[in-house]
């Protein structure tokens, strides 16, 4: 059975990052995940900028280029629409797609511009019967996920701190951590929080937050400048071990503890473990649940996992803003 989809938002993530990569390497966009799945068609892609439009639907061979969704014929019925929209766009995307009685949305994060917009769209969801798929895309990083577990089981002893360093604005890209850091820790309280710098301008700023588990774990998340490098990392710090997160997952770090060789009573970390990372193929996974969701019941986990997410970064701006101490 062949399962006919719609890509609203014609840039990069729908499609661009494949431009000029080999067809064998893992997909980063949607479009490329798609067309690795025989039984998929695209059969529509929407961008009000028509230069950007036509080489996108020329590129990736969508049979049905639109300027608006609203230009889409009424009787059209897609399986999956995926959203690929700037993110001020994507409550009023989700909402001109439902006559479409699509069986999936997927999403790119975050799924609003606000908590309560994000709230509304999810409901509009339930009503719909349509299941929604959040892209946070390290939902589908298997190596987080084995460390996530082996920290939960404590394999590595208790969690003591993690410090997660991110570049490009709280919402649009440090939410990345927070959604990591929720599903590692639970809940989080802020305890301290401030503007760092530029982020992605006034609207979504780079901020400097210390936050605390139920558990009383302590986080710290430290903004770097995007105009110097870009950067995506984490170091959690066990009774141990020091586990690094490298280069946003692509590498991964272990260092365990050991007696110290020349101190007697004393410990240190060890030589750095490599262990493989697994964020590559994380497109195609999350495209793989996609599709198992369009022949399934609705789901709206990842949905209420992004809500947690904003929710939380609406608490850090807030108290940036307020500069709570």
């Amino acid at each position: 059975m062949t399962t006919d989809v719609l890509i609203v938002g014609c840039g990069k993530i729908a499609g661009g990052y494949d431009e000029g990569r080999s067809e064998s390497d893992f997909a980063l966009s949607h479009a490329a995940a798609y067309r690795k799945i025989p039984s998929v068609r695209l059969m529509a892609c929407v961008d009000p900028d028509e230069q950007a439009l036509l080489h996108f639907s020329k590129f990736w061979n969508v049979e049905n280029p639109y300027a608006s969704v609203s230009a889409i014929p009424q009787e059209s019925h897609f399986s999956v629409v995926s959203i690929c929209t700037p993110t001020d766009r994507h409550a009023e995307s989700v909402s001109q797609c439902f006559r479409f009685k699509p069986n999936v949305i997927f999403l790119e994060k975050p799924i609003a511009t606000t908590a309560s917009e994000a709230m509304k769209v999810i409901s509009q969801c339930q009503q719909a019967g349509v299941a929604l798929i959040v892209n946070y895309s390290r939902r589908w990083d298997l190596a987080l996920t084995d460390f996530i577990n082996a920290l939960q089981e404590g394999q590595y002893g208790p969690v003591r701190k993690i410090v997660g360093y991110y570049t490009r604005g709280l919402l649009n890209n440090g939410s990345h951590l927070l959604e990591i850091l929720l599903r590692m820790l639970g809940p989080l309280n802020v305890e301290f929080a401030t503007l760092a710098g530029k982020g992605s301008g006034v609207l979504d700023p780079d901020i400097d937050a210390v936050m605390t588990s139920e558990k009383g774990i302590s986080v710290h998340l430290v903004s770097t400048d995007a105009e110097d490098f870009a950067r995506f990392e984490m170091d959690i710090h066990t009774a141990n071990a020091e586990i690094r997160m490298l280069d946003g997952g692509l590498r991964w770090e272990v260092r365990k503890v050991q007696d110290h060789p020349e101190y007697a009573g004393y410990r240190k970390l060890g030589v750095a473990e490599p262990v493989a990372g697994q964020y590559m193929p994380v497109m195609e996974r999350a495209i793989s649940q996609v599709l198992a969701e369009a022949g399934g019941d609705a789901d709206y986990s990842s949905a209420m996992d992004a809500l947690a997410v904003q929710v939380l970064c609406e608490t850090i701006t807030g108290a940036a803003h307020e500069k709570r101490f």
